[in-house]
């Protein structure tokens, strides 16, 4: 190579930001180091591979950093040359190369070089390939990026927290989120301390119990920000076990769903008004139908009696037989308007409460189906609010229906009981049970009816609970808490 070099080859002509012959050398090399004087004339070149090849590199003195570099490389690195050779340090430029198999990246380091005296004469160049870390680079940085536009569009930030140091990492969104403006300023303190105060020592513990056994934990919490807003947070994150077995660190996330959380807050009260405005119309269709169709049907048995008293004994038998089977048929009629009204909403609820409504119920209901209920319910039950009183019934109602439909269980039991603020509700069977899991898929839900159930629990802040086992029956358990004002 050192024989083909020389000032006036026609490979030293620049092409593009670095001149061929600097490609070629970077190519052949991987690296090397040149000795520029003040004035840019070359004074050595040497690299650290194959050097055979640079045995004539003397034959380079008087070269031009511009006849190796290219005039573009050259001035950049040059124009730096005094702020380097003023402050001392070094300085680096990238340049970029292409050829055939695409672009490739060189790494030029300016250093000042001194004489003997200390007296700053010159520059040292080193020239590297740095195409494979800038193609890293870019890529970490390209994961970096999209990583925090998922980040900004699922409203959530990543964090890391070593026990050991204090050291706390937080992604660039989370500190968005927090509202502040770098990661020193974030510490447990303050994050549980901007938890709202009917929220921290529950937080507390669940992240204290999952440290204390290396595990995951999450929990969701009000968080005061630094504008007064409150927003409502998730929080999710799992310990890393060291050597001798404890945490050493916590890496999680945390995302802010208050916009969803308020939606759900806007639906349940949307389903609340729902299902009181159902009631309501069921009580009001109930009236309606008792005051209007049952009225009617008395009218009608009035004046078929009226109608009787005018006919004769003798020579009206066909009209008179004729005539009992309408009364019989107004009879009927009467008590499927009535029991229809009262299954739609049973006068005794409003008047006398549930404890007589349920027993009505489980009456008639036995009457119809020819299954046997059982009523045991508290002395001391008493009145229960309207809204308590109404999912209690309708619960027992939609219970009683399953059995009838789906246990095969020729009993049932309803137990009410009432105690500690809390009313118990109890509807068992001894059926064919719910099928498992397994039998009709993790995801497939259970019915409409029960989770109309679950929702009516939910609007009065109860617990919802079904026990069951194919071949062994089914329990659900309602517990409703009742306002201080009616215990």
């Amino acid at each position: 190579m050192a024989s083909q070099i020389g000032p006036n080859h026609s490979a030293q002509a620049p092409s593009g930001p670095v001149a061929p012959l600097c490609e070629a050398l970077v190519r052949a090399f991987g690296e090397f180091v040149i000795a520029v004087d003040s004035k840019g004339d070359i004074q050595t070149l040497w690299t650290s591979h194959r050097t055979e090849q640079l045995e004539s590199g003397a034959a380079m003195t008087g070269w031009r950093l511009s006849d190796l570099l290219g005039e573009e490389a050259e001035s950049t690195c040059v124009g730096s040359s005094g702020r380097v050779l003023e402050s001392g340090k070094s300085r680096d430029h990238v340049f970029s190369v292409e050829s055939h198999d695409g672009t490739r990246w060189f790494l030029f380091r300016a250093l000042p070089a001194s004489d003997a005296s200390g007296q700053a004469k010159g520059l040292i160049l080193i020239a590297r390939d740095v195409t494979w870390t800038k193609v890293q680079t870019d890529r970490l940085l390209h994961s970096e990026a999209l990583l925090e536009q998922a980040e900004e569009i699922a409203n959530l930030g990543v964090w890391e927290f070593d026990f050991g140091t204090g050291e706390v990492r937080l992604s660039r969104h989370l500190l968005r989120l927090y509202q502040i403006d770098s990661q020193e300023e974030w510490t447990e303190e303050m994050f549980f301390g901007n938890v709202c105060d009917e929220e921290q020592q529950r937080a507390k513990q669940i992240v204290q119990q999952a440290r204390a056994a290396c595990g995951s934990f999450g929990f969701a919490s009000r968080y005061r920000m630094r504008d007064g807003r409150t927003r409502v947070h998730t929080v999710r994150g799992i310990h890393v076990r060291g050597e001798d077995g404890q945490p050493v660190r916590a890496i999680g996330v945390l995302q802010d769903i208050t916009d969803q959380a308020r939606a759900a807050e806007d639906l349940e009260r949307l389903s609340h008004a729902l299902m009181q405005a159902r009631d309501e119309e069921r009580r009001n269709a109930a009236r309606e139908l008792h005051e209007t169709a049952g009225q009617s049907i008395a009218a009608l048995k009035m004046s078929l009696g009226r109608l009787r008293e005018s006919l004769p004994e003798k020579g009206c038998a066909p009209a008179l037989a004729l005539l009992d089977s309408c009364f019989e048929l107004a009879d009927e009629a009467a008590r499927e308007v009535r029991t229809i009204s009262y299954l739609m909403h049973p006068p005794l609820l409003d008047e006398v409460g549930l404890g007589p409504a349920l027993r009505w119920y489980a009456d008639g209901f036995t009457r119809r189906s020819k299954i046997s209920v059982d009523v045991d319910i508290d002395e001391n039950l008493g009145r229960l609010p309207q809204d308590h009183e109404t999912t209690i019934f309708r619960i027992v109602q939609e219970a009683l229906t399953n059995v009838h439909r789906y246990s095969g269980s020729r009993m049932a039991l309803i137990r009410l009981s009432r105690n500690d603020g809390h009313v118990r509700a109890e509807i068992c069977d001894k059926g064919c049970g719910l099928p498992s899991p397994s039998v009709r898929g993790r995801n497939e839900p259970l019915g409409v009816g029960i989770s109309g159930m679950r929702e009516r629990v939910k609007q009065l802040n109860g617990t919802f609970e079904i026990a069951s086992a194919p071949g062994r029956g089914t329990s659900i358990c309602v517990v409703l808490p009742i306002p201080h004002s009616n215990n």
